[in-house]
Order: C-alpha cells, then sequence, then structure tokens
C-alpha cells in the first residue's frame, strides 16, 4: 500500500523529483571519482608499504656492486653483505629479442615483489612468485601491435649468444603502472611514483618484458658459462632491521651509495612515506569541496522539495489516518517518493560510470568501479533519505488529523 502510494506522489511532483535525480547523479558522479583517485593512489603506496614506513632507503641505480667491484644478481647475498637490512630489488637482464622488430627492455623481479604489487592486465596472468625449472621463462610482456598472444613462445639470445625460450603467460593493460623500468625515464617527483612508470604503447619506444628474478636464476644451469646475466639496479627497497642506533643507520647508508654505481637518486624512506601521503590528500582535497558543495545543494533541495510534497499531501495523509494509517506510515510514503529518486539516481550513474568513466584516466587516475566507490555511494544516498525526511517529519508530527482537516478544507 505505502508503495503504491509512494509511487503516484512520485508521479504527481515528477518534474520537480528529475531534477532531485539530476543533482543526486552528479553527486553520486563526483563520489566515484573521488574514491577512485584515493584507492587508485593508495594501491600503488600500499603494495610496498611494508618497506615505505619502515627506516630505510629507496635507491634508483642502475647496478649495485660489491667492493671488489662484482654486479650483484641476488638481493638477499647483498643483504647478507650489508647486514641489517632486508631489500627487494628489481634486475637488468642482459637479453635481446628481435621478435617485435624493435628495442625491448627487460626487467627481472625478486619473487616477494611480484606478490606485493599486480599491474593491469589485458589478457593472461601475472607473473608467479614460485621460480619454475628455468627451461622455459614465463614471461610478461606490455601491450604491443605485433600480434604476440598469451601462450607464445619467444627465443631470446643472451651476452655470449646462447639461447633461451621466454613463454608469454599475460599481456600488460595499456596505460598500466609498471613497477621498475623507471632509470631511463626518470621524474624526481619524491614520493611512491618514483618507483612506478606509465607504459603506453603509443609514446614508447621499448617493448617491456617481465620475468622472475628466481627463474632467471634458475635457467642459468641450462647454459654455459654463466652466460645468462641478470643484475640489481633500476628501483631498490632497502628496509633497515629494527632497533638499530641512528649510527649504524648512518653506516648503512653510506655502504649502500658505495654499493650503487650511476645512482639517480636516494631518498629516506620516511621521506618518501610522508610525500606520497601529501600528495594523496592533495589529490583528494581537489574534488572535496566540490563533492560538498554538490552534496549540500542535493539536500537542500530534497529537504525544500519534500517540505512542498508534503505540504501539497496533507490532507491526503490526513484522510489516510482517518482510515487507520499511522503518522509514521504516512511518513512512509514520503519514504517511498525519496527512496524512488535515489533508486532512479544510482541506476542513471551506473549507466553513466560503465559507459563513459570506467577505466577512463580523469586526474592521472584511472576510474574503477569498486566496493569503495559502490560503498561511498550507498552511504551518500543513505544520508540523503534520513536527511531529506526531517522536515516532512517535524511538519507531520506537529499537526493533529483535526487541524490538518480544517486547514485544508477546500
Amino acid at each position: 500500500m505505502k508503495f503504491r502510494l509512494g509511487l503516484r506522489q512520485f508521479r504527481k511532483n515528477w518534474l520537480l523529483n528529475w531534477f532531485i535525480i539530476i543533482q543526486m547523479t552528479i553527486v553520486f558522479v563526483i563520489a566515484i571519482v573521488a574514491c577512485s583517485i584515493v584507492t587508485y593512489n593508495m594501491k600503488f603506496y600500499n603494495a610496498f608499504s611494508e618497506y615505505l614506513t619502515k627506516d630505510g632507503m629507496l635507491v634508483i641505480a642502475q647496478d649495485v656492486v660489491d667492493e671488489n667491484n662484482y654486479l650483484y644478481q641476488d638481493s638477499k647475498q647483498f643483504a647478507e653483505e650489508i647486514g641489517n637490512v632486508n631489500v627487494l630489488s628489481c634486475y637488468n637482464p642482459w637479453l635481446e629479442l628481435d621478435e617485435f622488430g624493435r628495442n625491448v627492455y627487460f626487467t627481472a623481479y625478486d619473487s616477494k615483489c611480484i606478490g606485493k604489487y599486480k599491474p593491469e592486465m589485458k589478457t593472461g596472468q601475472w607473473l608467479s612468485e614460485q621460480p619454475g625449472d628455468g627451461s622455459v621463462i614465463p614471461v610478461v610482456v606490455s601491450c604491443n601491435t605485433q600480434g604476440v598472444k598469451v601462450g607464445d613462445v619467444l627465443v631470446a639470445s643472451t651476452a655470449e649468444d646462447c639461447q633461451i625460450s621466454l613463454q608469454i603467460v599475460g599481456i600488460l593493460q595499456e596505460n598500466s603502472k609498471v613497477f621498475g623500468h623507471v632509470t631511463g625515464h626518470f621524474v624526481d617527483t619524491s614520493d611512491y611514483r618514483n618507483m612506478y612508470y606509465d607504459f603506453n604503447e603509443e609514446d614508447e619506444e621499448n617493448i617491456v618484458v617481465l620475468m622472475n628474478q628466481s627463474d632467471v636464476l634458475a635457467a642459468q644451469k641450462y647454459l654455459k658459462d654463466e652466460s645468462l646475466v641478470s643484475t640489481m639496479g633500476d628501483v631498490v627497497l632497502v628496509k633497515f632491521d629494527e632497533g638499530i642506533t641512528e649510527e649504524m643507520k648512518g653506516t648503512l647508508e653510506r655502504q649502500i651509495g658505495k654499493s650503487t654505481i650511476n645512482a639517480v637518486i636516494s631518498y629516506p624512506m620516511q621521506e618518501i612515506s610522508d610525500n606520497s601521503r601529501n600528495y594523496i590528500m592533495q589529490k583528494m582535497l581537489m574534488l572535496i569541496p566540490v563533492f560538498l558543495a554538490a552534496f549540500i545543494l542535493v539536500i537542500i533541495t530534497s529537504i525544500c522539495v519534500n517540505s512542498i510534497s508534503v505540504r501539497k499531501h496533507l490532507k491526503d495523509y490526513a484522510i489516510y489516518n482517518i482510515c487507520g494509517m499511522a503518522w509514521k506510515d504516512c511518513l512512509g510514503i514520503n519514504m517511498v517518493n525519496t527512496g524512488l529518486v535515489v533508486i532512479i539516481s544510482a541506476v542513471l550513474t551506473i549507466g553513466i560510470a560503465l559507459c563513459f568513466i570506467s577505466g577512463k584516466v580523469i586526474m592521472e587516475t584511472t576510474i574503477t568501479l569498486g566496493v569503495t566507490e559502490w560503498f561511498t555511494c550507498i552511504l551518500v544516498g543513505v544520508v540523503q533519505l534520513l536527511l531529506s525526511m526531517l522536515i516532512p517529519q517535524y511538519m507531520i508530527k506537529r499537526q493533529s488529523t483535526k487541524q490538518v482537516l480544517i486547514k485544508n478544507v477546500d
């Protein structure tokens, strides 16, 4: 009964209701964009927050060597020789590949890096943390126009002209953020963005091939004279052990500085962490005033429209009350009307989001439609539903049925 009467009331006030629906849809869209900006950027920060929130260093360097200028191929060995540190690193495999007819840039990762961050995939799957037997190296390649697909096997050459098979297990999405691969494209932002590179196939001269360093090390046993080399470099995350003194931290920083060749930049982790949070907050603050202004406008409009609607239908509510309907049920009729406004706005928002903004880049952010975005929209809808009923509730409950009928005698 209440739903049918609420629907009737909605139809009678269709013009005012559609005015609110348009405003509410705008608020929902702004909420989705704002949430996407926060969740999208936090994803890249949180991936390595275990390192970024601890004492340590972020180092961008072409190579990492020991005291005898030996190129490291294992971050564990580097950590053991430095002492009191935990290290995650990218690597530069010394490989050549003619399959694409253009420059190919190889990057390998520590297994823990692979588990911490997964870029957006177009097809296939991301690399596995567990290494294979080394006979074939699983790789993920960037989006390209060369026609390679998941399952293809490519043959790469080492520095000693030995051949190794690479099997494509996945292809990156266009504009996907790649961890590492930054030394040749470095723009210092002093935050988490230093660790990532936005790959765009149209603008990029190189094809990116990503692999697990453990697979590279496993493949070495199939080749002679250690011809397959993959050296530490690019992005190196160093976390100091807890409880060490400030003096020891300074000693470690100097040791790490001596070990890096052609270092592009190095930062204390605390500085990177603080700058990252400030960057994300600035992004969010750019949209919060717009969102609040639009939301407040919707609330005010809804309260006004509901007040007008209730005033117009007070006589009807009084008659319903005489027939046995409680005042709170009469209020429920108006809530059905407001609920229909919220539901229609949500449906329009879903259509707009899926057709026009999902996957689009806005303010350097890929807009997504995840749990956080929809939860925020639901929360906004519930708040709008409750607040828009305050004045109508006051108007209904402060008058008796007799008073309403006397004031609304035709």
